[in-house]
C-alpha cells in the first residue's frame, strides 16, 4: 500500500545554501545524502546510511514541498536519438511509494539451499561499487556489503534473487517514467534520477541566492544572515526598487 513521506520543511535561504555548501566538491553519488542531512540533521541514521529507496523518497518530498510538485527534464530516445521533454508530477510519485522508513529490518532470503540476510544499499555503498572495474564486480561487492549468511562467492542464481528481492524491499530506489518520442513513437522507460534532479535544482538556487546577497549586501550593508531571514517576496521588492 503506497504513502506519502511526512511533511518536510522547504528550504529556507540559510537551508539551502548549507545543503549546496555541504555537496559542493562531494562526488555525484553522495550528493543526495549532503543535501538531506543539512535540511534534517536529526534524522535517526545518518543521511548516508539510509536505504536509496528511502533517500530518494525524502528528496522528492522535499523537492515537491519547497519548489512544487512540476518536474521537467529531458531524455534521449534510445531508438532515433532526438531529444524527448518529460514532464512528471512529484505529489503524484510520492503518493504511489511506500512511507519511507529510515532503518528497515534486515529481512531474510532462502536461496541455493540456504537462508541469508540483506539490507537494502545506502549512499556508502554505492560509493565503494562506484570504484569497482565493472557492473559485475560492483554488484559482488554491493552483495558482499549488503548480505549475511552467504558461504564463499553465490552463483548467478543466487546473486539474481537477492538482487530481485532486494529491488522489492526498496522499490523507490529505481523510479522511472514513461516516455513516447514524438519523432519515431517509440515507447520507453526513462530512469528518474531524484538526488541528481534535486542537487542540480539546489544548485541553480543556490547561485541565485547568492547573488541577490551580493547585491542587496553592496547596496544597503546588511549581513549575510539578515538577507537570508528575509522572505524571498521582500528581498526581490528590494532588489526591484529603483
Amino acid at each position: 500500500m503506497g504513502g506519502t513521506a511526512e511533511p518536510l520543511p522547504g528550504l529556507s535561504g540559510a537551508a539551502l545554501l548549507r545543503a549546496w555548501e555541504r555537496g559542493s566538491g562531494l562526488e555525484p553519488v553522495r550528493r543526495g545524502a549532503a543535501v538531506l542531512a543539512a535540511v534534517l540533521p536529526d534524522l535517526p541514521v545518518p543521511a548516508e546510511r539510509l536505504p536509496i529507496g528511502v533517500r530518494d523518497t525524502l528528496l522528492l518530498a522535499l523537492r515537491v514541498h519547497a519548489f512544487g510538485p512540476d518536474l521537467a527534464a529531458v531524455a534521449e530516445c534510445p531508438a532515433c536519438g532526438q531529444s524527448v521533454d518529460v514532464d512528471a508530477d512529484g505529489g503524484a510519485i510520492l503518493a504511489v511509494l511506500p512511507a519511507p522508513d529510515p532503518e528497515p529490518p534486515w529481512e531474510r532470503l532462502s536461496a541455493a539451499g540456504r537462508t541469508v540476510e540483506f539490507r537494502p544499499p545506502d549512499t556508502l555503498d554505492l560509493v565503494a561499487a562506484s570504484g569497482c572495474a565493472d557492473v559485475r564486480a560492483a554488484r559482488a561487492l554491493l552483495i558482499q556489503r549488503c548480505v549475511t549468511g552467504l558461504d564463499g562467492e553465490p552463483d548467478d542464481d543466487t546473486v539474481a534473487a537477492i538482487s530481485t528481492r532486494m529491488a522489492h524491499a526498496d522499490p523507490a530506489a529505481d523510479i522511472t517514467l514513461r516516455v513516447s518520442c514524438p519523432a519515431c513513437a517509440t515507447d520507453w522507460s526513462a530512469p528518474l534520477d531524484i538526488a541528481e534532479y534535486v542537487w542540480a535544482e539546489v544548485t541553480a538556487a543556490a547561485g541565485g541566492l547568492l547573488r541577490e546577497v551580493h547585491e542587496l549586501a553592496g547596496r544597503y550593508g546588511w549581513a549575510e544572515r539578515d538577507i537570508l531571514a528575509m522572505s524571498p517576496v521582500r528581498r526581490r521588492a528590494y532588489l526591484d526598487l529603483p
